[in-house]
């Protein structure tokens, strides 16, 4: 809803009136906690998820081939906002490159995009690399395709990094990855 604009007069005298008038400021404060009661109760959010979790959507991308479905190592997903020039992605690189590959098989995904150029850095083949292309705001939309995503590749760890991604260790959770893990960079 839009609030008004008063003068800082106008204002200043709202708000002594608001501080004189007991059950005005006691039917406010009644009516703001049940609106945040109810639109931010665990419940509220829960229901909000289910639905989404539902909701048929178009798949994130094309069935994975059969190699890696049959490959034996361990997959690690690294999620992270976007794979482009920074020093998080600096570290992702070194530690894809100087993995032994017979040991684990990794897979990046973005929220964003994974920069081409820079994904180039990455002297392993079998990296596999997703863009999801999320647009500004809450990622909570991207729920269901991560969660589809986790389900159909799982994975033995799910690593996030930074906050932006933090999120997506839901669908991690609810799609049953084993090993969940959360990373901050740069503090």
């Amino acid at each position: 809803c839009a609030l008004p604009i008063y003068s800082g007069d106008e204002f200043v005298s709202r708000i002594v009136g608001l501080l004189a008038d007991v059950i005005l400021r006691r039917n406010m404060g009644l009516a703001a906690r049940k609106q945040v009661v109810t639109r931010y109760s665990w419940g509220a959010h829960l229901s909000a998820l289910e639905k989404l979790l539902a909701a048929p959507t178009k798949p994130h991308r094309a069935a994975p081939p059969e190699s890696i479905m049959t490959d034996p190592r361990p997959l690690v997903i690294h999620v992270v906002f976007s794979f482009d020039v920074g020093g998080l992605e600096n570290g992702i690189v070194n530690l894809l490159n100087h993995m032994p590959a017979e040991d684990f098989r990794h897979m990046v995904v973005a929220l964003t995009t994974c920069a081409p150029g820079f994904t180039r850095r990455v002297k392993r083949s079998d990296v596999e690399f997703v863009s999801l292309h999320k647009p500004a705001g809450h990622g909570f939309r991207l729920f269901p395709v991560m969660f589809r995503m986790f389900r159909d590749l799982r994975p033995a760890i799910v690593h996030t990094r930074n906050l932006a991604a933090l999120e997506m260790l839901v669908p991690a959770w609810l799609a049953g990855v084993p090993v969940r893990i959360h990373g901050e960079h740069g503090w």
